[in-house]
């Protein structure tokens, strides 16, 4: 069965979105909820993820711009996955003389946080408040001092 992969509506304004990085490759494996690309907004970046198991398939070329509601891939879960094989990577390369791009932390990247931080191994239960009330605040300032007291002279009216 086939699915559609479609540019998400995130929000009322925003009317197109450019396809920032695809995570997953053309013809690659995909399981059910693997980030499959980083849409970039003039609002947001957002990661849009696998809806089913299967086999990925692009339409749109990364640094594309298309609008709201547009297919931008599609999901086969009865098709096989494709692997490059060395020699076909070598090919490639001979006949465009660039290798292909690779990124430091071996594809990998994504600018949004796509889970809270306790699920990527944030510190959520050691983190110190910050703001005006606590300790640190009362050892900053002091409370302002007394106002004088009345004068009790009454001058000669």
């Amino acid at each position: 069965m086939k699915f559609e992969v479609k540019v998400p509506a995130v929000g009322e304004s925003v009317t197109e979105a450019t396809v920032g990085e695809w995570v997953k490759k053309n013809g690659e494996a995909i399981r059910r909820n693997d980030i499959l690309l980083v849409l970039e907004t003039d609002k947001a970046s957002v990661e849009v993820v696998a809806e089913q198991d299967g086999v990925l398939f692009t339409k749109v070329a990364q640094g594309q711009t298309v609008p709201i509601g547009t297919v931008i891939a599609v999901i086969d879960s009865e098709a096989q996955a494709t692997t490059a094989s060395p020699a076909n990577t070598n090919a490639a390369t001979a006949a465009t003389g660039v290798p292909a791009a690779t990124t430091a932390n071996g594809g990998q990247s994504t600018p949004t946080l796509p889970r809270g931080p306790a699920q990527v191994g944030g510190f959520t239960s050691s983190a110190a408040g910050g703001g005006s009330v606590g300790t640190s605040a009362e050892a900053k300032f002091s409370p302002p001092p007394p106002p004088p007291p009345p004068s009790t002279a009454h001058p000669d009216l």
